[in-house]
């Protein structure tokens, strides 16, 4: 037997209620003069309004539309990643999913090179827990 305690009354790692799921567009908005598009769901949540505390989270997406899903990169460094290419796909972009969070919401951004991807439908996954952690 360890020594391992665990407060079940405490928050770590508990969901918040403003974890979900949905769909959004794939990008259509021109940025920087066409150099790539983008599109934006935001999710609101309430728990740093008093302290301003940015909590731990975690977004995924489906970029094929054929069930994997793909985990998304954090958007601290405001670095856009490459498309995403798998042996499964080895000729076909999808877009790049960037997550980033402050204390009252969640933005949730797809990216593509052009807007060829504008309309098609994107299922995408979010988890925001009550403590805080890092990405």
């Amino acid at each position: 037997m360890s020594g391992l305690a665990f407060e079940s009354s405490l928050n770590y790692m508990k969901r918040d209620s403003s974890t979900g799921s949905n769909t959004m567009l794939g990008p259509s908005t021109s940025y920087y003069y066409g150099v790539f598009y983008g599109n934006d769901y935001v999710v609101t949540h309430n728990l740093g309004l008093i302290t301003g505390f940015v909590p731990m989270f975690r977004v995924y997406y489906e970029p094929f539309g054929d069930g994997k899903i793909i985990k998304a990169q954090n958007n601290s460094n405001y670095v856009m990643e490459n498309p995403p290419l798998t042996t499964a796909y080895p000729f076909v972009g999808g877009p790049t999913c960037l997550a980033k969070m402050n204390s009252t919401t969640l933005t949730i951004s797809l990216y593509y090179q052009d807007n060829t991807l504008a309309s098609n439908i994107y299922p995408i996954y979010w988890v925001i827990y009550k403590d805080y952690g890092l990405w």
